[in-house]
């Protein structure tokens, strides 16, 4: 219950004849891509797209919007197409994504203070960052081509909590100035499990081909 603002799943879905529910949507989404021919030496082509998408949904019962679902995201990319070098050609690139989002009430989703605590709240604010660095080199030798890729990514996840609340919370469950060991570090353990999730990955990838008769490959 101290993870999320609190979710009650008693009767959230208990909808009498007179109040059926409905969904109201809106989605919005914006594009640019561009492509620069030789910008500058040893780079044959220079290629940038961004994406923007707004999304939101609020679950109506009756007259009251019961959760508000809510997704922002943006995605950017460069590439750089190199010139060859010999027999040698590829690409290699940058990217970022990030990412927020929520499913509160309303009240809650405006304001990021969740103070309505027991009542469905699904989802708090979170928002996830992604950046991304890849490549790709392609070497043709007759009629053989070896080809070798790598990407790595950094990526991070925050949410938001109420750390007074659940203080009060421990408080109340006598986790806090108790003399049991087990309760003694309640809110450092907390802290830890509150802290921003980072994970890196890295992705390798080796290819050959090889044409061996016209038309196949």
């Amino acid at each position: 219950f101290w993870a999320n603002p609190g979710v009650n799943m008693a009767d959230c879905h208990a909808h009498g004849l007179s109040a059926t529910p409905y969904v109201d949507l809106k989605s919005q989404r914006y594009d640019f891509r561009g492509e620069i021919i030789e910008p500058f030496k040893y780079v044959d082509k220079l290629r940038f797209n961004a994406s923007r998408v707004n999304y939101q949904h609020g679950e109506i019962e009756g007259e009251r919007t019961a959760n508000l679902f809510k997704n922002k995201g943006l995605t950017t990319r460069l590439e750089f197409v190199h010139s060859p070098i010999g027999n040698l050609t590829g690409i290699w690139g940058i990217q970022y994504l990030e990412q927020k989002n929520s499913a509160l009430l309303p009240e809650d989703s405006a304001t990021h203070k969740h103070k309505h605590r027991g009542v469905q709240q699904l989802l708090n604010n979170n928002k996830m960052q992604n950046w991304s660095l890849f490549g790709l080199e392609s070497y043709q030798w007759n009629d053989i081509t070896f080809e070798g890729s790598a990407r790595l990514e950094k990526q991070k996840v925050t949410k938001d909590y109420d750390h007074e609340k659940v203080r009060n919370e421990f408080l109340s469950l006598g986790y806090i100035d108790s003399k049991r060991p087990e309760t003694a570090h309640a809110m450092d353990n907390y802290y830890t499990l509150t802290q921003a999730h980072k994970e890196t990955a890295r992705s390798f990838a080796l290819g050959v081909h090889w044409a061996f008769k016209e038309n196949h490959k």
